[in-house]
């Protein structure tokens, strides 16, 4: 029998070096992923704030290019004139006479969307006189 003896730099890797090595890798990719999803979840609530503010500014205008009398003093639901890619969207254009000149009148046009579990709103304000708008 050729009995032949090993030396310790031939005899590998032992199983719990093995385990260790494998969990440690796991853990790596783990929080790699986690840190991943973070930035996509960021960039896209992002991304939706932008199209809403957008959006908001685009509403005003519209009143702006219209007729002063088209909008009465009070809350109006503006929902449909928004882009069909923000999650569980919804506007308000609320109309309030100005406390200065009874003339103007101050525009808050409200856009609100969901970001995963809670909902975001943006706000674009402005005054309209019989001559136009303000910002």
């Amino acid at each position: 029998m050729n009995m032949r003896r090993t030396s310790k730099h031939e005899q590998g890797f032992t199983i719990v070096e093995l385990i260790v090595a494998t969990a440690l890798f796991a853990i790596v990719i783990g929080l790699a992923a986690t840190g991943f999803s973070s930035i996509q979840q960021v960039q896209r609530s992002e991304r939706y704030y932008d199209t809403a503010s957008t959006a908001g500014q685009r509403i005003l205008e519209e009143v702006r290019n219209g007729q002063y009398n088209a909008y009465s003093v009070g809350n109006h639901n503006v929902t449909s004139k928004l882009p069909s890619g923000l999650p569980g969207a919804a506007a308000t254009l609320q109309v309030s006479q100005g406390s200065i000149l009874s003339e103007h009148k101050m525009l808050t046009v409200d856009v609100k969307f969901d970001v995963g579990t809670y909902q975001r709103h943006v706000y674009v304000t402005g005054v309209i006189t019989p001559e136009g708008v303000t910002q």
